[in-house]
């Protein structure tokens, strides 16, 4: 008895780890999409910086604009250029909700070229709807 419970637990082990190793967005090319995505803020092209974001996400080029004016009342000038992106957490699940897909949150800290830092978490989504940065959210350590 102890030795069909021990197969089964293994195997319920074996297909979350695989289920797992299947449902993930790929972490390189998520952070390579932070990176440019942060570029494009930097830059002030909204336009671009907004096809980085998921097709049913209500975030656009005005509302990306709006998060980097009050990134610079907060003491956060994206438009010194990002110096760094230093990640210090990630997380990946596959989830069944309204909207069934894959999830890639990424967390760290961007370090700016004038020296100056926040800390960034962005959420990205793959599922039927398309693939892209669903939601981020900035906290600033020092606020003006």
């Amino acid at each position: 008895m102890r030795s069909l419970l021990r197969k089964s637990f293994v195997a319920i082990i074996l297909v979350v780890v695989v289920i797992s190793l299947t449902a993930c967005i790929p972490t390189d090319e998520a952070k390579t999409q932070v990176a440019e995505f942060l570029s494009c803020l930097s830059e002030g092209d909204y336009e671009s910086a907004e096809e980085y974001m998921h097709p049913d996400s209500p975030i656009n080029a005005e509302y990306l604009q709006a998060f980097v004016e009050e990134s610079q009342k907060a003491g956060a000038d994206l438009s010194q250029g990002i110096d760094k992106i230093s990640y210090n957490n990630i997380q990946t699940s596959y989830y069944h909700s309204d909207v069934d897909g894959k999830r890639l949150v990424l967390g760290g800290e961007v370090t700016l070229l004038d020296g100056t830092s926040f800390e960034l978490s962005i959420e990205f989504v793959d599922n039927d709807g398309g693939y892209g940065i669903s939601q981020f959210s900035a906290t600033y350590s020092n606020p003006i």
